[in-house]
């Protein structure tokens, strides 16, 4: 009985766990089962190298829910704060729409090793991630986090759908492969604009301007951490040979499995941390869950080497990246220590710290191998954790003093 009232007590939480799972499982599996269809590495090159781009750049545009639960927080009329945060979202993911597609054209002039079309799909990839970004804060903050989820899911569905069948017609299958994560947050965004439509614009630019001197040193935090998180893929497409690219991605693809866990946790606690802090029994619960994560992803890979599905020969470097992984997760995870207190200029100087750090590392060695690089990153994220807790015990003593 204690068990079932056990299960019953966390049944939203498990609901969600399941979701999260199933929906970043679909994420993680696409660009594998694209692999697996197409049996051809440079169609799994261009898809990382698309993932890394929008990655770093889907920064620029996050304006629009950085302040999300800051302002929350803050706001006397909650109900009144929630239309305004989806009107600006919308706004912003619109925005960013138009911005991107006439970037495309421009970069496709500049450099004419990018296709229009990888630069489209690199457009596309951005309105899919600024519109998980934007709602998911929302659908957290009226505590119905699960809602982004089946959204996710069902573009993730109708992806996997399209490129079978764009495969089997014999049609180039990059396009298909990002369009529904185009197109389904656009027609969202105008649903959500002639919902919200007593909103002024007034009022959406005060609410950016706001966000914008809150949360600055998130915003060049966050870009920093992507770079880094990002830069090995497009370092290797652009030096490396397919083979290498496709070992580099492939292992930090199975090392999602830790941001996986990471995400889970987050996504539904992140409301709870801001507004009541962490618990000893969450910090503990957290670290042993992804530290189990580590395991899983070696089991995944000698899995998939076993049974010859996708083979790359696991190294120290394999090693290297999934404790690069575990590392930044665990670092990202005390972020709203900070948040919460309006001290996002002490993430700041913790991630510029670290990537001065990761970036002598590039500056210092010509010979900058895919170990070097695994190498670097892991260092990166040992400094942003080391000082993440450094400021945090910090915190504590001024505040006890």
């Amino acid at each position: 009985m204690d068990i079932i009232k056990s299960i019953k007590s966390r049944k939203d939480l498990i609901v969600f766990i399941i979701l999260n799972y199933l929906d970043k499982g679909l994420a993680f599996l696409l660009p594998l089962i694209v692999l697996y269809i197409c049996d051809d590495k440079t169609v799994y090159n261009k898809i990382e190298y698309v993932y890394s781009i929008a990655g770093i750049a889907i920064v620029l545009f996050n304006l629009s829910n950085f302040g999300g639960f800051y302002f929350y927080k803050e706001s006397g009329d909650r109900k009144l704060f929630l239309g305004l945060y989806q009107k600006a979202c919308s706004i912003m993911l619109l925005f960013m729409v138009v911005v991107m597609l006439l970037a495309a054209f421009v970069w496709n002039i500049l450099d004419k090793q990018i296709t229009l079309l990888l630069c489209c799909c690199v457009s596309a990839r951005l309105s899919y991630l600024l519109f998980l970004n934007n709602d998911s804060v929302y659908y957290r903050l009226i505590d119905k986090a699960y809602k982004i989820l089946l959204y996710s899911i069902v573009i993730n569905v109708i992806s996997i759908i399209l490129v079978v069948l764009f495969f089997y017609l014999d049609s180039d299958i990059i396009a298909p492969y990002f369009i529904t994560g185009l197109i389904v947050p656009i027609v969202l965004s105008f649903r959500s604009l002639s919902r919200n439509s007593s909103i002024t614009m007034h009022e959406v630019m005060s609410y950016y301007k706001d966000t914008f001197f809150y949360a600055w040193p998130i915003f060049i935090t966050t870009f920093l951490g992507m770079f880094v998180n990002n830069f090995g893929k497009i370092f290797a497409f652009n030096t490396m040979s397919p083979d290498e690219m496709y070992s580099f991605s492939y292992t930090l693809r199975i090392s999602l499995i830790i941001q996986l866990a990471h995400s889970s946790i987050i996504a539904y606690f992140s409301k709870r941390i801001f507004l009541l802090g962490y618990s000893l029994k969450l910090i503990v619960g957290y670290l042993l869950f992804i530290s189990s994560c580590v395991f899983v992803c070696f089991g995944a890979l000698i899995c998939l080497n076993q049974l010859e599905v996708f083979y790359i020969n696991i190294s120290c470097s394999t090693l290297v990246l999934f404790l690069y992984t575990y590392i930044f997760c665990a670092a990202s995870f005390f972020g709203d220590f900070f948040s919460r207190r309006n001290l996002n200029r002490l993430t700041l100087y913790a991630t510029i710290i670290a990537t001065v750090v990761y970036a002598s590392m590039f500056l210092l060695n010509d010979n900058r191998t895919l170990g070097y690089v695994a190498v670097a990153m892991l260092t990166y994220s040992v400094v942003r954790l080391v000082m993440y807790l450094t400021f945090i015990v910090g915190v504590k003593k001024k505040n006890y003093s």
